[in-house]
């Protein structure tokens, strides 16, 4: 059930795929048959190709999650918009009610097109100098699960409990039972220490999660799993630390009424994030 109303946004991913097949469609063939057998499953894209293609995705994606009726009627101008126009109203008002009424549906489906799109871009970026890049679908669907599994979901979740925990709108019951409230009246205060507790409780779950989810959907052995976490978990901490602490920030500081955009604004910020942690991860 948490999926149905997501079937839009899955459709979009479904047409990156087909995108980067298409742009594959030019590759020259394998010259022999041990080249054939190491390609075999690959999809061939032009590097500016699948970036350009993950990019729109993102970008597509992001706006669907915020589009309003209201904002399409002013933007299109006049008392009688045509029937384009209206069709696009109509749209962005199915999208706005499923927003209230499955909002982790949403924020899943905005996740499953952003990891995805992370990964072919951590893909990509290595081979940009090449004619056409080689890139694995499955992957593509490893990454993307385990950033749902360590970040979309519990992302979702955690905001929510922050946003109970330390309302923008005061009458923190944590700050309130410890008698410090009064230090923290301002909304950028609040933020901040959001942001602190973000970064020292979650964000050690976060990273140390994906890279655990990645090596197990990578059929590791829990001598390799041990040994990964050990070489990249540190690196990779401090690095989600010194990103995430402005992203977090800007993020906090946004008002309870339009706390949805939260999770989703997170997942954007992380896109960029996973995009870097998934070469981390798949880096010897």
């Amino acid at each position: 059930e948490i999926m149905r109303p997501a079937f839009l946004l899955l459709a979009l991913l479904s047409a990156n795929a087909t995108a980067l097949t298409l742009g594959g469609l030019g590759s020259a063939a394998a010259e022999t048959s041990e080249e054939e057998t190491e390609s075999y499953g690959l999809v061939h894209a032009k590097p500016a190709v699948a970036l350009s293609a993950s990019t729109a995705f993102v970008v597509v994606a992001t706006a669907l999650q915020m589009v309003t009726p209201g904002w399409i009627a002013k933007v299109v101008g006049g008392s009688a918009p045509g029937a384009a126009a209206y069709r696009a109203m109509q749209c962005a008002e199915v999208l706005q009610g499923t927003r209230k009424r499955h909002p982790l549906g949403m924020t899943v489906a905005h996740g499953i097109i952003t990891k995805a799109c992370a990964d072919v871009m951590a893909q990509t970026i290595p081979q940009s100098n090449a004619n056409f890049a080689a890139l694995d679908p499955l992957r593509m669907l490893r990454s993307m699960f385990a950033s749902l599994l360590s970040t979309s979901l519990p992302f979702y979740h955690w905001t929510k409990l922050m946003a109970k925990l330390f309302p923008m709108a005061g009458g923190s019951p944590v700050l309130g039972a410890l008698g410090i409230k009064h230090l923290f009246s301002s909304t950028f205060s609040l933020a901040v220490l959001k942001t602190i507790i973000t970064q020292a409780i979650f964000r050690p779950f976060n990273v140390g999660s994906f890279l655990f989810f990645q090596s197990l959907f990578r059929g590791d052995s829990a001598p390799t799993l041990v040994s990964l976490l050990k070489k990249k978990y540190r690196g990779a901490m401090v690095g989600g630390v010194l990103f995430y602490t402005v992203s977090n920030l800007l993020m906090y500081m946004m008002p309870d009424a339009i706390q949805f955009l939260q999770p989703i604004m997170g997942s954007v910020a992380g896109l960029i994030f996973n995009v870097w942690l998934a070469y981390v991860s798949y880096r010897s």
